[in-house]
């Protein structure tokens, strides 16, 4: 397909632009055009396609909903109240995998019934307060695996049922997101506060390599994205405003460069060979050209305030 759409969440500016813009990018002119498709009444961080469907979690003054549209029509099918407000998700057949980084929650809810079937709620001994579940995803070999931002730990569950099999701790480094290829038996996790791209072997979960993207105070890492040959992976730091650039080979990362883009770079997206950039701070999204590693900008939109890119979902 020469066209590719893709799905993002925005906060808008002053009532703007507030809701879901769908982004068309043609792969061979490079054209990107935008169109506000999807206008929200509260605040949204999440939205992911299935078939002809948009499944998003809202928060409103009367509380949280997880809310289906259509994705030609726009029209709300459904909307189930709920008591967690969650930032990520990834639909799984007919499960909805879902995290609350406002909760410390991580939850499935079914998409039949239009219940929740499960809750794990997030703790660690030695720390106060709720946790803040940043990632949760079921991996291409059936693991199911949540990112734990607030108490620094990795959860593995064995099931949809959210039992857990496994929590891995961390020390305070701000383990944020968590990406694989869908190749190999490897994932890549970036830390916001130690600025760190580590990868792991998805087979025990044990270090592989480690690599530091940036040290000074201020700056936070972002997005996580790898290529869909998974050969390159992109971290973004925010406040620095660059990209990362990782070569990744069994695990193995080799510094490949770093590049400047707009201000807050919070989410990254490989589509084919570009990159996409939501950069917050700059009320705009960057398309980066990667076909030959020069890093170059090929196209630019204004989107008020962009947040995240639609998130993967596997029918």
């Amino acid at each position: 397909m020469i066209q590719k759409e893709i799905y993002v969440c925005t906060y808008g500016c002053e009532g703007y632009e507030r809701g879901i813009v769908k982004l068309t990018f043609n792969l061979q002119t490079k054209e990107l055009t935008k169109k506000f498709v999807l206008p929200l009444d509260g605040k949204c961080n999440m939205v992911t396609k299935a078939g002809n469907r948009l499944y998003l979690c809202i928060k409103r003054i009367e509380g949280s909903f997880i809310e289906v549209f259509d994705a030609e029509t726009y029209e709300c099918i459904s909307s189930t109240p709920s008591d967690y407000f969650y930032s990520y998700g990834q639909i799984v057949g007919d499960k909805f995998l879902l995290a609350s980084y406002e909760s410390g929650v991580d939850s499935v809810f079914d998409l039949n019934t239009q219940c929740f079937t499960a809750h794990c709620v997030h703790h660690r001994e030695g720390f106060e307060g709720h946790g803040k579940s940043h990632y949760i995803q079921c991996l291409k070999d059936g693991q199911i695996v949540g990112v734990e931002n607030g108490l620094q730990q990795i959860y593995l569950y064995e099931n949809m049922n959210l039992d857990v099999k496994k929590v891995i701790d961390y020390p305070p480094i701000n383990i944020r997101l968590l990406t694989t290829d869908g190749y190999s038996s490897v994932a890549y996790l970036n830390t916001e506060i130690s600025n760190e791209m580590i990868s792991l072997s998805t087979k025990d979960w044990s270090e592989i390599c480690r690599r530091k993207m940036a040290d000074q105070e201020g700056w936070y890492s972002g997005g996580n994205a790898i290529s869909p040959d998974g050969e390159i992976v992109c971290a973004s730091v925010r406040g620095q405003d660059r990209i990362h650039v990782f070569y990744a080979n069994g695990g193995l990362l080799f510094p490949a460069g770093s590049f400047g883009c707009g201000r807050i770079p919070r989410d990254l997206k490989f589509v084919s060979d570009y990159l996409f950039i939501s950069c917050t701070g700059d009320n705009k999204i960057e398309v980066i050209d990667f076909t030959d590693i020069k890093f170059r900008k090929c196209a630019e939109i204004e989107v008020a305030q962009p947040i995240t890119f639609e998130m993967e979902s596997r029918l």
